[in-house]
Formats: C-alpha cells, structure tokens, sequence
C-alpha cells in the first residue's frame, strides 16, 4: 500500500506491489475509497503469481466457500487490498458479508487464532509456499478450500488481475491439490518514467 502512494505521489519513481492493490488505486475503489483515483501508476512488468490460500481447521469439516456461513472469517489486514479481493471471492460464492463474522488480522495474527479456535477460516497471499501455513499445518490439521468453477469464473470477469492457478500437493502437510486463484505481483512505475 505504501508503494502505490509513494510513486503516485512522485515520491518514488517504481515499487512493487501485487496486482489487486494496484487496480484497486487507479480505480479509486475499495481500501483507496473517497481518496482518489491514484493515474499516476503504470505496469511495467508482471514478475510472478501470488497464491490466494482461504485455510480452515480440517475438524470444522467445512468442505466449501458456502460452508462458512456463520463463521468466523479474517480476511487479511483491514482497508488492504486482499481484505478487499477476500470480500469479493466471498460475494461471488453466495456469501454476503452479512452471513459471517468477519475479522481483520495479519495471516500470522490468524494463522495463531485459527490454531486457538478463536476463527473457523482465513485468507492468506501468498508467493510461492506461505510459511505461515506451513508452519501452521505442522502443528494443526487443516484444509485448503478450492477456488474454482463458475464463480471462480465470474470473480475473473469482474476482477481482471486474477488468474486460475493450483496450489500443489505436499506443498502443506496433509494438503492435496487445489485449485485456487492467484494475484500478479508488478512492477510499477510512475506514469511520468
């Protein structure tokens, strides 16, 4: 986030940062809400995927998006831009922010929390394998929930930076292949470089 406001404000002539924050800004939607649309940005480079992981306990025995009505859901730092994608990927499944109780910590926050039994789910993104949850998964079951199918589909439609990717077998303790959806990391500069 600070990236996105230090070459948008020529304070930096290039930073990285992941997709989502960077349409978020130029948009002026989401985290960056009433502050503008942030048109000094510009893409130079895509340089890698960054792997959306929603984790549960494997004990709640919730199989699906749709399974965590009700629950208790972190989804990232609150007014970030993964908080923001978490939203959506939420919505597009059928699970308005009404029918969960919805927190805001950073992924270690929740990983310690999920452990605890104190939230039933989290959203992590991720390049590569998230130490977080692999550390989590060596102490505690859990799951991985896909993101996949039509609503995977649809939420590509409406949020153009993301992307079909798979989360590989053994990359977590206990965790099989699964489908998920990724988030570019980019290079960007300002628009006057």
């Amino acid at each position: 986030m600070a990236n996105v406001e230090m070459v948008n404000g020529d304070r930096l002539e290039s930073g990285l940062m992941s997709a989502d924050t960077a349409y978020w800004a130029y948009r002026g939607e989401g985290p960056f809400q009433g502050r503008g649309k942030f048109r000094n940005l510009t893409a130079i480079a895509s340089l890698y995927p960054e792997t959306i992981h929603l984790v549960v306990a494997r004990k709640a025995k919730i199989r699906d998006v749709k399974g965590l009505a009700g629950k208790h859901i972190s989804l990232g730092p609150e007014r970030s831009s993964g908080a923001e994608t978490a939203r959506e990927i939420l919505q597009v499944y059928g699970l308005a922010p009404a029918k969960a109780k919805l927190h805001y910590d950073t992924p270690k926050q929740a990983a310690e929390l999920l452990k605890k039994g104190q939230i039933d789910a989290f959203f992590v993104t991720a390049a590569g394998r998230s130490e977080i949850i692999g550390d989590l998964a060596a102490s505690t079951e859990i799951e991985i929930l896909p993101l996949a199918g039509q609503q995977a589909q649809t939420l590509i439609g409406r949020l153009p930076y993301l992307s079909v990717t798979q989360i590989s077998a053994g990359t977590y303790k206990g965790i099989g292949e699964t489908p998920t959806l990724a988030v570019p990391a980019q290079w960007i500069v300002s628009e006057k470089v």
